[in-house]
Protein backbone atom coordinates (compact mmCIF):
# COMPACT_ATOMS: atom_id res chain seq x y z
CA UNK A 1 0.00 0.00 0.00
CA UNK A 2 3.03 2.30 0.89
CA UNK A 3 3.97 1.82 -2.76
CA UNK A 4 0.75 2.66 -4.24
CA UNK A 5 -0.06 6.01 -2.21
CA UNK A 6 3.59 6.99 -3.55
CA UNK A 7 2.62 5.97 -7.27
CA UNK A 8 -0.31 7.99 -7.22
CA UNK A 9 0.78 11.77 -7.06
CA UNK A 10 3.34 10.13 -9.99
CA UNK A 11 0.17 8.91 -11.85
CA UNK A 12 -2.00 12.01 -11.21
CA UNK A 13 1.04 14.36 -12.62
CA UNK A 14 1.99 12.52 -15.64
CA UNK A 15 -2.30 12.70 -16.04
CA UNK A 16 -1.97 16.10 -16.16
CA UNK A 17 1.10 16.62 -18.42
CA UNK A 18 -0.75 14.49 -20.62
CA UNK A 19 -4.02 16.53 -20.93
CA UNK A 20 -1.45 19.65 -21.01
CA UNK A 21 -0.15 18.38 -24.21
CA UNK A 22 -3.18 17.03 -25.90
CA UNK A 23 -4.79 20.46 -25.12
CA UNK A 24 -1.97 22.63 -26.44
CA UNK A 25 -1.83 20.56 -29.45
CA UNK A 26 -5.29 20.68 -30.50
CA UNK A 27 -5.90 23.45 -32.56
CA UNK A 28 -3.22 21.96 -34.90
CA UNK A 29 -4.88 18.51 -35.15
CA UNK A 30 -8.09 20.46 -36.93
CA UNK A 31 -6.02 22.11 -40.00
CA UNK A 32 -7.93 23.74 -42.55
CA UNK A 33 -8.39 21.58 -45.05
CA UNK A 34 -6.56 21.42 -48.17
CA UNK A 35 -7.13 23.07 -51.39
CA UNK A 36 -7.58 20.87 -54.11
CA UNK A 37 -6.10 22.39 -57.37
CA UNK A 38 -8.25 23.50 -60.27
CA UNK A 39 -8.06 21.30 -63.36
CA UNK A 40 -8.17 22.71 -66.80
CA UNK A 41 -9.19 20.77 -70.12
CA UNK A 42 -10.16 21.50 -73.50
CA UNK A 43 -12.66 18.88 -74.10
CA UNK A 44 -14.67 21.25 -75.43
CA UNK A 45 -12.12 23.35 -77.92
CA UNK A 46 -12.07 25.69 -75.31
CA UNK A 47 -10.40 26.15 -71.61
CA UNK A 48 -12.54 24.91 -68.83
CA UNK A 49 -12.49 23.69 -65.61
CA UNK A 50 -13.24 20.04 -64.96
CA UNK A 51 -15.68 20.29 -62.83
CA UNK A 52 -17.91 22.56 -65.19
CA UNK A 53 -18.10 19.89 -68.39
CA UNK A 54 -20.96 17.31 -68.04
CA UNK A 55 -17.89 14.33 -70.08
CA UNK A 56 -16.28 11.58 -68.22
CA UNK A 57 -12.77 12.86 -68.97
CA UNK A 58 -9.24 11.90 -67.25
CA UNK A 59 -6.74 14.44 -67.39
CA UNK A 60 -3.17 13.95 -67.03
CA UNK A 61 -0.64 16.51 -66.67
CA UNK A 62 3.06 16.38 -67.85
CA UNK A 63 4.51 16.00 -64.60
CA UNK A 64 1.89 13.14 -64.38
CA UNK A 65 2.80 11.58 -67.21
CA UNK A 66 6.62 11.36 -66.04
CA UNK A 67 6.59 10.40 -62.85
CA UNK A 68 4.13 7.06 -64.01
CA UNK A 69 6.38 6.49 -66.89
CA UNK A 70 4.04 6.72 -69.42
CA UNK A 71 6.60 7.03 -72.19
CA UNK A 72 3.90 6.66 -75.12
CA UNK A 73 0.53 6.77 -75.55
CA UNK A 74 -0.14 2.79 -75.37
CA UNK A 75 0.98 3.09 -71.93
CA UNK A 76 -1.31 4.45 -70.66
CA UNK A 77 -3.29 1.09 -70.23
CA UNK A 78 -1.51 1.41 -66.96
CA UNK A 79 -3.47 5.04 -65.37
CA UNK A 80 -6.63 4.60 -67.34
CA UNK A 81 -8.46 0.88 -66.63
CA UNK A 82 -10.82 1.93 -69.43
CA UNK A 83 -8.35 2.73 -72.22
CA UNK A 84 -6.77 -0.07 -74.44
CA UNK A 85 -4.35 -0.87 -76.84
CA UNK A 86 -3.59 -3.86 -79.17
CA UNK A 87 -1.23 -4.09 -81.51
CA UNK A 88 -1.25 -6.14 -84.87
CA UNK A 89 1.47 -7.02 -87.30
CA UNK A 90 2.41 -3.58 -88.16
CA UNK A 91 1.49 -0.19 -86.93
CA UNK A 92 -0.36 0.82 -88.86
CA UNK A 93 -2.69 -1.88 -87.69
CA UNK A 94 -2.60 -0.67 -84.40
CA UNK A 95 -6.23 -0.35 -82.22
CA UNK A 96 -6.82 1.46 -79.68
CA UNK A 97 -10.29 0.97 -77.38
CA UNK A 98 -12.23 2.70 -74.57
CA UNK A 99 -14.54 1.17 -72.43
CA UNK A 100 -14.00 -2.27 -74.60
CA UNK A 101 -15.05 -0.21 -78.27
CA UNK A 102 -12.56 -0.07 -80.77
CA UNK A 103 -12.13 -1.34 -84.43
CA UNK A 104 -9.02 -4.08 -85.29
CA UNK A 105 -7.77 -5.55 -87.96
CA UNK A 106 -5.28 -5.47 -90.62
CA UNK A 107 -6.77 -3.81 -93.26
CA UNK A 108 -5.74 -0.65 -93.47
CA UNK A 109 -9.19 0.90 -94.12
CA UNK A 110 -10.57 0.06 -91.00
CA UNK A 111 -11.77 3.71 -89.45
CA UNK A 112 -10.95 3.89 -85.97
CA UNK A 113 -13.41 4.65 -83.14
CA UNK A 114 -10.77 6.16 -80.75
CA UNK A 115 -9.47 10.03 -82.26
CA UNK A 116 -6.47 10.93 -81.43
CA UNK A 117 -6.03 14.88 -81.58
CA UNK A 118 -2.08 15.92 -80.90
CA UNK A 119 -2.02 19.73 -80.52
CA UNK A 120 -5.52 19.92 -82.46
CA UNK A 121 -4.75 17.82 -85.38
CA UNK A 122 -6.07 14.88 -86.32
CA UNK A 123 -3.64 11.20 -86.90
CA UNK A 124 -5.84 9.14 -88.90
CA UNK A 125 -3.94 6.29 -88.29
CA UNK A 126 -3.15 4.40 -84.61
CA UNK A 127 0.61 4.06 -85.99
CA UNK A 128 1.11 7.70 -86.44
CA UNK A 129 0.66 8.02 -82.51
CA UNK A 130 3.10 5.30 -81.53
CA UNK A 131 5.73 8.23 -81.02
CA UNK A 132 6.89 9.50 -77.54
CA UNK A 133 5.32 11.84 -75.78
CA UNK A 134 7.67 14.37 -75.56
CA UNK A 135 7.58 18.00 -74.14
CA UNK A 136 3.63 17.39 -73.29
CA UNK A 137 1.89 19.27 -71.13
CA UNK A 138 -1.49 17.33 -70.67
CA UNK A 139 -3.61 14.80 -71.90
CA UNK A 140 -6.79 14.36 -71.91
CA UNK A 141 -8.86 11.07 -72.08
CA UNK A 142 -12.81 11.62 -73.34
CA UNK A 143 -14.78 8.70 -72.83
CA UNK A 144 -17.53 8.27 -75.08
CA UNK A 145 -18.93 9.32 -78.27
CA UNK A 146 -17.23 12.57 -79.26
CA UNK A 147 -18.38 13.31 -82.55
CA UNK A 148 -19.73 16.84 -82.35
CA UNK A 149 -16.73 18.90 -81.78
CA UNK A 150 -14.21 16.15 -82.59
CA UNK A 151 -15.52 14.39 -85.77
CA UNK A 152 -17.47 10.81 -87.08
CA UNK A 153 -13.84 8.83 -85.82
CA UNK A 154 -14.52 9.55 -81.84
CA UNK A 155 -17.73 7.13 -81.69
CA UNK A 156 -15.99 5.36 -78.83
CA UNK A 157 -13.90 8.61 -77.19
CA UNK A 158 -10.83 10.97 -78.02
CA UNK A 159 -7.34 11.05 -76.68
CA UNK A 160 -6.23 14.97 -76.56
CA UNK A 161 -3.03 15.70 -76.27
CA UNK A 162 -1.19 19.02 -75.70
CA UNK A 163 2.30 20.27 -76.23
CA UNK A 164 3.92 22.78 -73.48
CA UNK A 165 4.35 26.74 -75.07
CA UNK A 166 7.19 28.32 -75.75
CA UNK A 167 7.89 30.85 -72.37
CA UNK A 168 8.62 34.14 -73.13
CA UNK A 169 9.99 35.06 -69.87
CA UNK A 170 12.33 31.75 -68.98
CA UNK A 171 15.57 30.69 -71.16
CA UNK A 172 15.73 26.80 -69.60
CA UNK A 173 17.73 23.71 -70.95
CA UNK A 174 16.47 20.22 -69.43
CA UNK A 175 17.79 17.40 -70.33
CA UNK A 176 17.01 13.63 -69.32
CA UNK A 177 17.80 10.11 -69.79
CA UNK A 178 16.14 6.89 -68.83
CA UNK A 179 18.16 3.10 -68.72
CA UNK A 180 16.59 -0.19 -68.45
CA UNK A 181 16.49 -3.84 -69.76
CA UNK A 182 16.80 -4.92 -73.06
CA UNK A 183 19.24 -2.06 -73.35
CA UNK A 184 16.88 0.14 -73.00
CA UNK A 185 18.08 3.89 -73.79
CA UNK A 186 15.67 7.07 -73.37
CA UNK A 187 17.20 10.80 -73.95
CA UNK A 188 15.56 13.65 -74.27
CA UNK A 189 16.55 17.42 -74.56
CA UNK A 190 14.19 20.47 -74.52
CA UNK A 191 15.41 23.85 -74.97
CA UNK A 192 13.72 27.19 -74.64
CA UNK A 193 15.31 30.81 -75.53
CA UNK A 194 13.30 34.17 -75.44
CA UNK A 195 14.28 35.45 -78.95
CA UNK A 196 12.67 38.99 -77.69
CA UNK A 197 10.33 40.76 -75.92
CA UNK A 198 6.88 38.92 -77.49
CA UNK A 199 8.81 36.02 -79.00
CA UNK A 200 10.15 32.89 -78.08
CA UNK A 201 11.87 30.10 -79.61
CA UNK A 202 11.57 26.18 -78.08
CA UNK A 203 12.75 22.49 -79.34
CA UNK A 204 12.66 19.67 -78.17
CA UNK A 205 13.88 16.23 -78.96
CA UNK A 206 14.19 12.91 -77.88
CA UNK A 207 15.93 8.88 -78.76
CA UNK A 208 14.39 5.83 -77.94
CA UNK A 209 16.10 2.84 -78.33
CA UNK A 210 15.41 -1.27 -76.90
CA UNK A 211 16.10 -4.06 -77.66
CA UNK A 212 13.31 -6.50 -78.67
CA UNK A 213 12.13 -8.99 -76.18
CA UNK A 214 10.59 -11.98 -78.18
CA UNK A 215 13.11 -13.93 -80.43
CA UNK A 216 11.46 -15.93 -83.09
CA UNK A 217 11.03 -19.73 -83.29
CA UNK A 218 11.75 -19.75 -87.08
CA UNK A 219 14.53 -17.23 -87.76
CA UNK A 220 15.66 -16.31 -84.33
CA UNK A 221 14.92 -12.71 -85.58
CA UNK A 222 13.72 -10.12 -82.09
CA UNK A 223 10.64 -8.57 -82.19
CA UNK A 224 8.65 -5.88 -80.53
CA UNK A 225 12.35 -3.52 -80.34
CA UNK A 226 11.88 0.36 -80.20
CA UNK A 227 14.25 2.25 -82.45
CA UNK A 228 12.97 5.84 -83.05
CA UNK A 229 13.79 9.91 -82.73
CA UNK A 230 11.25 12.83 -82.07
CA UNK A 231 12.31 16.34 -83.03
CA UNK A 232 9.58 18.92 -81.62
CA UNK A 233 10.27 22.59 -83.05
CA UNK A 234 7.90 25.55 -81.69
CA UNK A 235 8.15 29.11 -82.45
CA UNK A 236 5.33 31.67 -80.46
CA UNK A 237 4.82 35.74 -80.88
CA UNK A 238 2.47 37.68 -78.47
CA UNK A 239 2.67 41.25 -79.18
CA UNK A 240 -0.08 41.66 -76.77
CA UNK A 241 -3.29 39.70 -74.98
CA UNK A 242 -5.11 40.10 -78.13
CA UNK A 243 -3.01 38.73 -80.94
CA UNK A 244 -0.67 35.51 -80.55
CA UNK A 245 0.97 33.26 -83.09
CA UNK A 246 2.18 29.72 -82.62
CA UNK A 247 4.12 27.63 -85.02
CA UNK A 248 4.62 24.20 -84.21
CA UNK A 249 6.07 21.13 -85.89
CA UNK A 250 6.64 17.69 -85.17
CA UNK A 251 8.91 15.05 -86.84
CA UNK A 252 9.21 11.36 -85.43
CA UNK A 253 10.92 8.13 -87.59
CA UNK A 254 10.79 4.62 -86.41
CA UNK A 255 12.92 2.00 -87.83
CA UNK A 256 12.19 -1.11 -85.68
CA UNK A 257 10.80 -4.54 -85.80
CA UNK A 258 7.67 -4.16 -84.07
CA UNK A 259 4.77 -6.13 -83.55
CA UNK A 260 4.94 -10.07 -83.14
CA UNK A 261 1.60 -11.79 -84.06
CA UNK A 262 2.98 -15.10 -84.43
CA UNK A 263 5.53 -17.15 -85.97
CA UNK A 264 5.70 -19.60 -88.70
CA UNK A 265 7.48 -22.87 -88.20
CA UNK A 266 5.57 -24.84 -90.99
CA UNK A 267 5.46 -24.12 -94.80
CA UNK A 268 1.89 -24.37 -95.95
CA UNK A 269 1.33 -25.36 -99.64
CA UNK A 270 0.87 -21.51 -100.56
CA UNK A 271 4.32 -20.66 -98.88
CA UNK A 272 5.50 -20.14 -102.63
CA UNK A 273 2.80 -18.38 -103.80
CA UNK A 274 2.89 -15.83 -100.70
CA UNK A 275 6.43 -15.11 -101.23
CA UNK A 276 6.14 -14.30 -104.71
CA UNK A 277 3.27 -11.61 -103.72
CA UNK A 278 5.73 -10.07 -101.18
CA UNK A 279 8.03 -9.77 -103.46
CA UNK A 280 6.16 -7.71 -106.36
CA UNK A 281 4.79 -5.82 -102.84
CA UNK A 282 8.64 -4.81 -102.45
CA UNK A 283 8.28 -6.65 -98.94
CA UNK A 284 10.27 -9.62 -97.70
CA UNK A 285 8.44 -12.73 -96.32
CA UNK A 286 10.77 -15.37 -94.95
CA UNK A 287 9.35 -18.99 -95.31
CA UNK A 288 9.64 -21.02 -91.87
CA UNK A 289 13.06 -23.35 -92.29
CA UNK A 290 12.47 -27.33 -92.83
CA UNK A 291 13.46 -28.55 -90.11
CA UNK A 292 16.56 -30.77 -90.73
CA UNK A 293 17.03 -34.81 -90.31
CA UNK A 294 19.34 -35.85 -87.53
CA UNK A 295 21.91 -38.36 -88.43
CA UNK A 296 20.79 -41.65 -87.95
CA UNK A 297 23.28 -43.69 -85.46
CA UNK A 298 25.63 -46.04 -87.36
Amino acid sequence: MLRCKKLRPLLSTLGTLTLAINLSTSPNTFAEPAVIEEVNVYAQKRQQSLADIPIAVTALSGEQLAQSKIFEIRDLTTLSPSFSFDTAQGFQNASMKIRGIGTFGNGRTFEGAVGVFIDDVYRSRSGMVLNDLLDIEQLEILRGPQSTLFGKNTSAGAINVRSNKPQLDQQSVELEADIGNYDLLLLKSIINIPVADHSAFRLALSSHERDGFFSSADNNDRYNEIDRYTVKPQWLYRPSDQLEIHLLADYSKSDANCCWGSAQVVNGPTAPLVALYAGLRGLTFEPAPFKRKSAEPA
